[in-house]
């Protein structure tokens, strides 16, 4: 372990001193807890919405009276359920709060293995550190804000990074330059990369591969960038969603590397996806006070910027052989071209796929069934990039002081190695073999006597994320990466122990987004319970979810799905303020599709199809009066538009035998009504009521 790694070990420590100080403190009251980040300035979260040329005044409107207020969160381990704050008017720590704490963590300290490998105890220390410090005010108090956690890790990078720097920089520079790099790393292409040539017929078991391997190269890279830098993986700043960033010193042979390792990486992909997808790096010069309040978004504009750059400079083509390299082989026998992704030789015969598509069957089946990953130089296992390897093991051996191992179960528990929430859920057999989507069909409407059998899509992003952090202004740096933590951990996790038992598909749920694919009816009622957790979680906030949604057999070409999907929430994330859901043809808010009307009306239509009161007919001319009354809202209407109330009326009294007068009148009344205001939110709800009667 080399002085920057012992320096790095060391202050980390100081984050369970802290721990150990507050838990033996008398200091009690609210005063010592850590506040919500959603807990806000209402006056000042308005006003950044209200400079936004996005925001409407209908959209402020509608957020007014939501901010929270006296939010805090409990001394707690980082879980699932503590990442949702207490709004409990008159809470107050005590000593026994941070005691229990402090002896949980004394416990889980003792679990920890392999000592002898300084990876895996880094690693471990840190996780600790995050698990029992993420909830525990700052221990010099300048921000109620601050985490613990996040002021420890910021003094790591930080002063690892400056001790580093001047030991190795030329005496002759001068004495004002940069001494920090701030290192960013983005896997771009990501979509082609999991989607592109997918049989629906082999999706299932590539997606998974396919998704994870993108987080676990982007975290190798991330680690290789440490190691030949000389610092630990403690200056891994961020990591999740296909981008990570790096603090290091500020010099000149770290660039040259970084710029031989974009080479190096920029020929893998080339070779690889076929330059369909790849991983840039940029880079910005800064001093410790351009992290400062004042100054992060200044620094986080420059960031921004150059990321754009490197998007318009892959692969640095110009100095670049423009001719890619293909497998000779193909030109002889296509009989052999693999029958999975349809651009690659395969190797066997008695294969239907290519070595390439084997790898991720072999990683997604690994995830399956395996809780726990090594990343190892020992050449065993498979091959990642250059000398990094990766091996999934049930029971890890410790004796490899080159593995880093992690845990990777889906479970909170720590067993001794740091957690990575890389797994992610996908709905499995008897025999832990993952369900084909073909399966994931035949189970749609379970609890029906009737229903279509298909699968639904999912792809849900989080609104507002932009204007939530340009508003942040006290101790912004810490507390963005906390933001940013707790909402990677509300996806990553948190979703998949909500998908537990569901017939469901993860394809990625990390950083701000998330893709499911599953038995359709059930996706739809996750949709809502997902959209119910979450504006708890971020209760008190301007942040909401937005989801498109897309039916589809099990047939339809999986890229096609991916696209589809990825447009209907662009049509949601039109409509002012966002937080709404695309479904069926049709974007409404969420507040709308849950509208307690609506809910009754579907109530009704369940009983009244059970007494066999409604005919076929009549919903399907439901549907009709509807669209007259969308045509009229768009102002894109004719004068036969205009006639939908009476076609109603009419409609109705041939159709419908309510014996009772009273009910038949209030029902007609709520049609009238939802047509006429809701007409958008009705058309989905009739569409799931079709889809579930259908036979």
């Amino acid at each position: 372990m080399n002085k920057t790694e012992l320096l790095s070990l060391g202050t980390l420590i100081l984050s369970f001193e802290e721990l150990k100080t507050k838990a033996n403190s008398k200091e009690d009251g609210i005063s010592s807890l850590l506040r919500h980040f959603f807990d806000e300035d209402e006056t000042k979260i308005l006003e950044t919405l209200t400079n936004n040329k996005e925001t409407t005044q209908e959209s402020l409107k509608s957020l007014n009276g939501i901010f929270a207020k006296n939010t805090i969160f409990k001394p707690a381990k980082f879980s699932s359920s503590s990442i949702y704050a207490s709004s409990e008017p008159n809470y107050q720590a005590n000593d026994d709060d941070f005691l229990k704490l402090y002896k949980e963590f004394l416990e889980d300290l003792d679990l920890i293995k392999s000592v002898n490998s300084k990876e895996n105890l880094i690693s471990s220390l840190e996780y600790l550190s995050l698990k029992y410090t993420s909830f525990i005010q700052s221990f010099d108090k300048d921000s109620s804000f601050t985490p613990l956690y996040d002021k420890i890790e910021a003094k790591v990078f930080f002063d690892s990074s400056l001790n580093l720097y001047k030991e190795n920089k030329d005496s002759t520079e001068k004495s004002e330059e940069k001494e920090l790099l701030l290192i960013s790393g983005d896997f771009f292409g990501i979509q082609k990369f999991i989607f592109e040539y997918m049989p629906s017929s082999k999706a299932a078991k590539l997606l998974r591969g396919k998704s994870a391997f993108i987080q676990i190269f982007t975290k190798i890279i991330a680690l290789k960038i440490c190691e030949d830098i000389g610092l630990s993986s403690l200056n891994i700043v961020n990591f999740g969603a296909g981008k990570f960033r790096i603090l290091s010193p500020n010099l000149e042979k770290i660039k040259n590397d970084l710029k031989d390792l974009q080479n190096r990486l920029n020929n893998w992909f080339i070779k690889n996806t076929f330059g369909l997808s790849g991983l840039g790096f940029c880079f910005v010069e800064a001093n410790k006070e351009d992290f400062s309040s004042k100054n992060i978004n200044n620094l986080e504009e420059k960031l921004r910027k150059k990321s754009e750059e490197i998007k318009f400079n892959k692969f640095n083509l110009v100095n670049t052989n423009p001719i890619l390299d293909f497998d000779k082989e193909l030109t002889k026998d296509n009989a052999h071209l693999c029958k999975t992704c349809n651009k690659r030789f395969m190797q066997s015969p008695n294969k239907d796929s290519c070595s390439w598509c084997e790898y991720f069957i072999k990683l997604g089946e690994n995830l399956a069934k395996k809780d726990f990953i090594c990343i190892s130089k020992s050449k065993q296992g498979l091959e990642v990039f250059e000398d990094f390897y990766i091996n999934f093991k049930e029971n890890p051996s410790t004796e490899d002081k080159q593995n880093t191992i992690f845990d990777i179960s889906n479970d909170e528990e720590f067993k001794g190695f740091a957690k990575w929430s890389l797994k992610s859920y996908v709905k499995t057999n008897s025999s832990q073999e993952i369900e084909d989507f073909k399966h994931l069909a035949q189970m749609s409407c379970q609890d029906e006597d009737a229903g279509i059998k298909a699968l639904m899509c999912l792809k849900g992003d989080v609104d507002n994320m932009g204007i939530f952090f340009a508003q942040q202004d006290e101790s912004s740096f810490y507390k963005i990466n906390f933001i940013s933590r707790l909402i990677d951990y509300f996806f990553s996790v948190k979703t998949s122990q909500m998908m537990k038992n569901k017939n469901i598909y993860t394809v990625f749920a990390g950083g701000d987004d998330i893709f499911l694919l599953g038995a359709w009816d059930e996706i739809l009622d996750f949709a809502k319970e997902l959209d119910k957790e979450f504006k708890n979680f971020a209760k008190g906030s301007s942040l909401s979810l937005s989801m498109g949604m897309v039916l589809f057999k099990s047939s339809v070409p999986i890229n096609y799905i991916a696209k589809t999907s990825e447009d209907l929430l662009e049509n949601a994330k039109e409509l002012d303020g966002k937080d709404a859901l695309s479904l069926f043809g049709e974007c409404v808010k969420w507040k709308d599709y849950k509208d307690k009307e609506l809910q009754d009306f579907y109530s009704l239509l369940i009983t009244y199809d059970e007494k066999n009161i409604l005919s076929t007919g009549f919903i399907y001319a439901l549907l009709d009066f509807i669209d007259m009354s969308i045509n009229i809202q768009n102002k894109s209407f004719s004068m036969l538009d205009t006639m939908w109330k009476s076609k109603l009326n009419y409609t109705f009294s041939r159709n419908i035998n309510i014996k009772e007068k009273e009910k038949s009148e209030d029902f007609l009344i709520l049609l009238n009504s939802l047509i006429e205001n809701k007409p958008k939110a009705l058309k989905m709800k009739i569409f799931e009521f079709i889809y579930k009667r259908r036979k």
